[in-house]
């Protein structure tokens, strides 16, 4: 609900873009720069960029390099909300899509075919996640059994499957700019 609240923001206060980052990264500053600014660069041209460490799965297209920081869009922006940079336009949209939440916010964004927004991807960005070295998260620490762990994983894979097949088969543009 915290990117819900962020992208409600944007519009309120009639942003160009926003930069968004979680609470648990750490910032290289030799690649962040001109990655933070290609991204901000064509923020308004796709609506999302996720900042990452490597390219975006499946079929991708290299849309502009800077130094050591290309920006691309690919059929699958793959998950992980660690820094993004939002546009007004791509947040209205995004808020338009998700009146309700019923999956993690990574999930959501990388499901172009519902919400007809197809992210760019900037890296490697220079944000990296340090939950490691923090106190860790205790959402998924309960202790399993082997038949729940063995359904989580049977059911991890119909999900990829299916992410793979709606991103195949995805509407959604290339880009938010008119032809």
């Amino acid at each position: 609900m915290s990117h819900r609240q962020i992208w409600a923001e944007i519009l309120r206060r009639d942003l160009d873009a926003a930069l968004i980052l979680e609470d648990d990264v750490a910032l290289d500053q030799s690649l962040f720069g001109p990655a933070r600014d290609l991204g901000l660069e064509n923020a308004a041209r796709f609506g999302y960029i996720k900042m990452r460490h490597n390219a975006p799965g499946g079929q991708s297209s290299v849309i502009d390099r800077r130094s050591d920081v290309t920006l691309a869009q690919g059929q699958y922006p793959g998950l992980g909300a660690t820094g993004q940079i939002v546009s007004r336009e791509g947040a209205a949209r995004l808020l338009e899509r998700c009146k309700q939440f019923d999956r993690p916010v990574d999930t959501f964004v990388q499901s172009h075919w519902h919400t007809g927004l197809r992210p760019a991807t900037v890296f490697p960005s220079g944000v990296t996640h340090i939950d490691k070295y923090l106190a860790g998260s205790t959402i998924q620490q309960q202790s399993k059994t082997v038949l729940q762990k063995l359904h989580r994983e049977g059911a991890r894979v119909l999900y990829r499957s299916a992410v793979h097949r709606y991103a195949r088969h995805s509407n959604a543009t290339d880009s938010l700019e008119m032809p």
